[in-house]
């Protein structure tokens, strides 16, 4: 490891994709200047004294298709395994993915096909493709397999971004997918959905429009690329499984995103967000995974370099990313190391990897984890607990206490789905290998290509782990997190019930105090309310009207006039001040006049 880590050093800091990134996030910036401004009022915007012109429609566009591709132009990944080699092919876009599809070499073993799709009906329709394709009935996944969910497999997996990269995704979509019916905004969207439907083929094109059809749905730019939205870590406690691409909450709808995990200094420019995988898998060796794009999963001393990678150099960083590791390791050896040589080993090994990230296993441990770091971040509330009550920061603490428990309540949600999921893909895999112990002849689904019969599979020495190895290893992992998450949640829950007991006490004291000081006020405001009147009244009547040069009136003029609007003032005032009780009694007397004997 040591000498691996060496030899990449120099390549970190090297991505040549950051260069459009530049000119981006000037856009982007011009462009939350320009929504500012429209918001503020008119009479802002005059006194402001500065004028922010809205991004060109050729600029929007380039920004849109920046965070949010186009459905064909995503890059679809595809690797070939074979005995002792691997093929890539890396120039493959999803508008070419059905060649893929249909046809598998013969001269490898298993055929890997990742696409950056997220949950939606692009995400359906390429399912559909895949698994009606090949000359395989889709209705053979369920029955070759040993049980209807070993076919289909998913896991839910947490990964960091760059704080500022998750709010300019979010921004970009909000401010950019208003419905505005204007001229200008209406010819905009019609050139997003014509680039999104050009870069498709089109089949896949009338796939789609079908499907949202049928879904009643809307099949535009801005409905298939909302997926590339991760979700937020509290937006939802767990996601169940989503029957449907209509299922499942919407990534904008979370409004809260802020996170107690940036009081941590490792961990501050970190966006901790969550999002599933998805895999299938055909008997004739070709498997398909689906995920939005990936965002960091292997923990090191270099975390935040690989928040500043652009998202090609982070998919293709193996010391970054799941998916970028997996295409790596065995981009040299291909199938030679497996135990088995089946589409099922491989789904394994995906999916264990995906489950035990994020950790800093990968690189030696010399990061700080993300267990270790809310350990910290629930140590400082706690001893928060202990400070003055002051008005303003107490309301901030108890919200950054709810915030706490609300990530730490979905991040044990997620690792317990985690956990069941292995362990039912660890049952599946144990009972495929029974029935091969018991029955001769029996394979798995794509087990013909590796020649096993009912004989149990020997491991060589320097080959991979086996299924079950793999599964009980990232089940241990799992299951460890879980154990500490819960701990730190109920640490946390007794800590927040002490926070509201050391609160009420001091509101107690608070009022007793407040009592005493309202007594005192209430002498001084009868005194006020007796003598403020009378020395108005005795200013106003003992006025001396001879003292006033130029005058001829005399005092009865004077109490004529003066005491005359005092009298109306002071009946006005009354009947305003005795204005509910006058109206009822009135109502009562009008009641029993006109009410029936």
């Amino acid at each position: 490891m040591r000498e691996r880590n060496k030899r990449r050093e120099p390549y970190k800091d090297r991505d040549p994709y950051t260069g459009e990134e530049d000119g981006i996030n000037s856009i982007l910036e011009r462009l939350r200047k320009w929504e500012v401004a429209c918001q503020a009022g008119l009479f802002s915007r005059l006194t402001s004294g500065q004028r922010h012109k809205k991004p060109s429609d050729a600029e929007l566009e380039r920004l849109a298709l920046h965070y949010f591709p186009a459905r064909g132009d995503l890059r679809v990944r595809i690797v070939d395994y074979g005995n002792g080699f691997a093929r890539t092919h890396e120039a493959t876009t999803l508008g070419q993915l059905e060649q893929f599809i249909k046809n598998k070499p013969n001269d490898i073993d298993v055929r890997w096909i990742h696409v950056p799709l997220g949950p939606g009906i692009a995400l359906s329709s390429v399912e559909d493709l895949f698994l009606n394709e090949g000359g395989v009935e889709r209705r053979n996944a369920s029955i070759v397999g040993a049980s209807h969910s070993w076919p289909y497999q998913e896991v839910e997996v947490l990964n960091l971004r760059h704080r500022d990269e998750y709010k300019a995704m979010r921004d970009v979509f909000a401010m950019l997918s208003k419905k505005d019916n204007n001229a200008a905004n209406l010819r905009f969207q019609a050139r997003l959905d014509k680039a999104s439907e050009s870069s498709m083929s089109d089949s896949l094109v009338q796939d789609l429009i079908w499907r949202a059809k049928h879904l009643d749905e809307k099949f535009g730019y801005w409905d298939l690329v909302c997926s590339d939205i991760p979700y937020h870590l509290t937006q939802v406690p767990a996601m169940e499984t989503a029957h449907g691409p209509k299922d499942g909450p919407k990534a904008l709808n979370a409004q809260h995103v802020q996170q107690t995990l940036w009081n941590h200094k490792f961990y501050e420019n970190a966006q901790l967000v969550r999002n599933k995988l998805r895999c299938f898998h055909r008997h004739d060796g070709v498997l398909l995974t689906m995920a939005p794009v990936s965002g960091i999963d292997y923990l090191d001393k270099d975390l935040n370099t690989y928040l500043n990678y652009s998202k090609q150099k982070r998919e293709d960083s193996e010391d970054a990313s799941v998916l970028g590791f997996l295409f790596e390791r065995f981009a040299q050896t291909g199938t030679k190391d497996w135990p088995e040589k089946t589409v099922e080993w491989l789904l394994t090994y995906i999916l264990t990897e995906a489950a035990a990230a994020p950790h800093t296993i990968r690189q030696g441990r010399n990061a700080v984890t993300i267990t270790s770091a809310y350990q910290a971040v629930v140590e400082r509330l706690k001893m928060r607990r202990y400070e003055e009550f002051r008005r303003n920061e107490s309301v901030k603490l108890v919200k950054e206490y709810l915030t706490c428990t609300d990530e730490l309540t979905s991040i044990c949600m997620l690792l317990h789905g985690k956990a069941v999921n292995l362990k039912q893909l660890l049952e599946n895999v144990q009972k495929d290998d029974e029935d091969f112990s018991t029955r001769a002849g029996a394979r798995r689904m794509s087990r013909q290509t590796s020649g096993r019969g009912s004989t149990p599979v020997v491991v060589p020495p320097g080959s991979c782990e086996t299924m079950k190895d793999r599964i009980v290893w990232a089940l241990g992992l799992v299951e460890d997190q879980n154990k500490t998450f819960q701990s730190l949640k109920e640490d946390l829950r007794l800590a927040t019930e002490a926070l509201f007991q050391l609160r009420s006490i001091e509101q107690n004291e608070l009022a007793i105090v407040a009592d005493s000081q309202n007594k005192a006020i209430l002498v001084f405001t009868g005194v006020t309310i007796v003598f403020l009147p009378l020395s108005f009244f005795t200013s106003y009547f003992g006025m001396n009207l001879k003292g006033i040069q130029s005058t001829d009136r005399d005092e009865h003029w004077f109490w004529t006039v003066c005491g005359s609007i005092a009298f109306v003032i002071i009946l006005i005032s009354m009947l305003y001040a005795f204005r509910k009780f006058l109206r009822a009694r009135w109502e009562r007397a009008n009641t029993r006049e006109y009410s029936p004997v």
